[in-house]
């Protein structure tokens, strides 16, 4: 099965033809419709799909994603960064509702 999200990806196609319908992100993957994908990997799966908007989003949520962990180790140590973790968490966390619903919503991002 990975080698058909490979060869799809490397070949320049969306691999979906409809607006998805289910779209869950997680950890290290990205399902759509049953689907899953490397967050690694998921941003040239958006470009192929032409979904500009959620790529920004994508990028948007692995940022937070490792501000957060670097807050959090730093507070290991440090109180002032606490204080920052759960803003860039929350931050980091609708970054990624709004991914998943662009994907869900099918609002095109390609308009002019």
């Amino acid at each position: 099965m990975l080698w058909i999200l490979i060869s799809a990806a490397l070949a320049g196609t969306c691999p979906w033809s409809s607006t998805p319908v289910v779209v869950d992100a997680s950890w290290k993957t990205v399902t759509v419709d049953g689907v899953p994908y490397s967050t690694d990997a998921f941003a040239a799966v958006l470009v192929d799909c032409g979904e500009r908007e959620a790529v920004a989003k994508l990028e948007s949520w692995q940022q937070m994603r490792k501000v957060t962990l670097g807050l959090g180790a730093a507070g290991c140590c440090l109180v002032f960064p606490w204080l920052g973790a759960p803003v860039s968490g929350i931050l980091g966390i609708s970054a990624r509702e709004d991914m998943e619903d662009l994907l869900v919503d099918g609002r095109s991002t390609s308009a002019p």
